[in-house]
C-alpha cells in the first residue's frame, strides 16, 4: 500500500516542524512542506498530494486565495483541502465553511489526534492506534513498590 502524501502549506516554520513530527510519529505518511503560497501551489501541481493542509494567514497570498487557485486548477481541483488556522472568529469560520473545504483545524491542535482528525475529514478509514507499540515507557507494579524489588517491564504508551 502506498503511503498517503500530505502537503502542508504554512509560512510558520514552528508549525511546519510540529505538524511534520506529529504526523511522522503516528503515521507512515509522506509529509511535503511549502513555506509560502506560491511554493505550495507549485508543489500541489507537481506532487498531486492526497490532501493539503493550508494555513489561512500567509504573507504572500492568503489561504482563501490559494484555495481558489487550487480549486480552479484542473490538476489540483479534486485534492481535499483542510484549513489550519488560529483565526476562529465567527466571520472567518463562516467564510471557510462557505467553501467546499474538507475541514477546518484550529490552532492550537491536538498532535496526538491530528492524523485521525485529518483522516476523518477526508473520509479515510484509518486507526491511529495501529502505531500503539511504537513508543514505550517504564512502569513499576504496585507489589514491587512494596517490596522494593523493582522489576521493570515495558508497557505500550502513545504520545
Amino acid at each position: 500500500m502506498v503511503p498517503i502524501k500530505l502537503l502542508l502549506i504554512d509560512d510558520n516554520q514552528d508549525n511546519i516542524i510540529l505538524i511534520e513530527v506529529a504526523l511522522q510519529r503516528n503515521t507512515n505518511w509522506t509529509v511535503l512542506t511549502a513555506s509560502n503560497a506560491i511554493e505550495g501551489i507549485t508543489k500541489a501541481e507537481v506532487e498531486i498530494p492526497d490532501v493539503i493542509l493550508l494555513d489561512l494567514i500567509m504573507p504572500d497570498l492568503d489561504g482563501l486565495t490559494v484555495y481558489d487557485i487550487l480549486k480552479n486548477n484542473s490538476f489540483t481541483r479534486t485534492i481535499p483541502i483542510i484549513f489550519i488556522t488560529a483565526m476562529v472568529s465567527t466571520k472567518v469560520l463562516n467564510e471557510l465553511e462557505a467553501t467546499d473545504v474538507a475541514g477546518i483545524i484550529t490552532k492550537p491542535f491536538n498532535t496526538v489526534t491530528l492524523a485521525s482528525d485529518i483522516s476523518k475529514m477526508c473520509g479515510w478509514n484509518w486507526n491511529i492506534f495501529e502505531k500503539k507499540n511504537r513508543l514505550k515507557t517504564w512502569e513499576i507494579c504496585e507489589d514491587e513498590k512494596k517490596t522494593n524489588n523493582f522489576n521493570f517491564r515495558i508497557v505500550p504508551f502513545l504520545i
